[in-house]
């Protein structure tokens, strides 16, 4: 099992507190009108990584508890392209990039966007 499905497969206990601020990054990036550009944000409770990945945009949204886990999966299995689209959302499709916006911590089922 790669780190990638393991950080996929996190899901916390407490998961719900992050809902209200999962749909504010949802409704910032459908509404953004500029490309994104690479970068990380530290939130209050969470951090927000927006990268470049072989011509789409994926902004993840990383509860601070899973952030060394998320960081060693960068840094050890930087490809994981496949796994990480199966566990995204579309969130906007520019010409020439897709955004997509991938959630730790909380499934993906349980996230209405």
């Amino acid at each position: 099992m790669t780190i990638w499905q393991t950080l996929v497969g996190l899901e916390l206990g407490y998961a719900d507190q992050y809902f209200e601020s999962i749909k504010e990054v949802a409704d910032f990036i459908r509404h953004r009108q500029e490309y994104f550009e690479d970068k990380v944000e530290d939130k209050d409770t969470y951090w927000l990584v927006t990268e470049d990945r072989l011509g789409s945009f994926y902004i993840h949204f990383v509860p601070k508890e899973l952030w060394p886990i998320f960081r060693q999966a960068q840094i050890k299995e930087p490809q994981e392209q496949k796994l990480l689209e199966e566990n995204s959302f579309l969130l906007r499709q520019f010409r020439r990039a897709d955004v997509r916006f991938i959630v730790y911590g909380v499934p993906k089922s349980k996230i209405k966007l």
